[in-house]
């Protein structure tokens, strides 16, 4: 078992396959139990044609999903299997209830043939 903090395992949740070449929402799902995540973490899993970058957000709040992590274009991530990950800060850290309703939101579209990511949030739980 992996911990972030001694003696508090860690959680990984999220979800593959995630097309970037259109906006939209794609739900995640909420985790099996709560989750204090100050990671997400993002994978490059497929990309051919690129020109650039999608800007996305994370959140629970209908209809932006943005409450997690805000509108930021994830410029740099366009080499297949690469990975960004962001450091959501050490102060207060979203707190997602087993069974929210996460989404991951594109309101810009990757300008690319395909744009395919996988989008996980890495913390603990209570």
């Amino acid at each position: 078992m992996s911990y972030l903090i001694p003696g508090i395992p860690m959680i990984a949740h999220g979800k593959p396959g995630i097309v970037c070449t259109g906006t939209g929402t794609t739900i995640i799902g909420g985790p099996k139990k709560r989750l204090i995540a100050p990671h997400v973490v993002f994978h490059l899993s497929a990309v051919s044609g690129f020109t650039t970058e999608p800007t996305i957000s994370v959140g629970t709040n209908n209809p932006n999903y943005d409450n997690i992590v805000g509108a930021f274009p994830i410029i740099g991530l366009s080499t297949l299997n690469d990975y960004i990950a962001l450091y959501l800060g050490s102060g207060a850290l979203a707190s997602i209830a087993s069974g929210a309703d996460l989404r991951v939101n594109v309101s810009v579209a990757a300008v690319s043939t395909t744009y395919t990511l996988g989008v996980y949030l890495v913390g603990f739980g209570p």
